[in-house]
């Protein structure tokens, strides 16, 4: 199945939720080229990303587009389950910190069955600019 404007791409599952896969060798598109262009920063917008411990390759390719988002909500592994080698939670913080972005609030937490370890999480991550990190008071 074929998606305007990405090219030839593999949906994932009948009645797919949106989710492609390039073919081998194909251009896969940055969200600089998929978004950057759609996005500035009156929209006050919200960057979603699930990508199974991909999320710094995908943000990578994201430097106009991070510089027009306000929110990322991001899923993150605490630690590299299996070896995988992917970005823990300490390296994408680190890569949003770079880009001007603080932690504002956790929106889930998942731990290991066995052990009840912390495993995986979803994080919110403010842009320093925004109004939404304005009011630092306790109360």
């Amino acid at each position: 199945m074929t998606e305007p404007g990405i090219g030839s791409v593999r949906m994932c599952g009948a009645g797919s939720t949106g989710a492609w896969v390039a073919n081998p060798g194909e251009h896969t598109p940055t969200l600089d080229e998929l978004l950057a262009d759609r996005v500035s920063a009156q929209d006050r917008a919200l960057l979603k990303l699930d990508l199974e411990c991909h999320e710094v390759t995908a943000l990578t390719g994201a430097s106009r587009l991070l510089k027009a988002v306000e929110v990322v909500l991001t899923e993150v592994q605490f630690y590299p389950a299996n070896d995988n080698g992917r970005p823990t939670f300490s390296d994408v913080l680190a890569f949003l910190r770079e880009r001007g972005f603080e932690i504002y609030d956790i929106a889930c937490l998942s731990q290991r069955p066995r052990d009840m370890r912390l495993r995986m999480g979803d994080v919110v991550f403010v842009r320093n600019d925004s109004q939404l990190l304005a009011d630092r008071s306790w109360e």
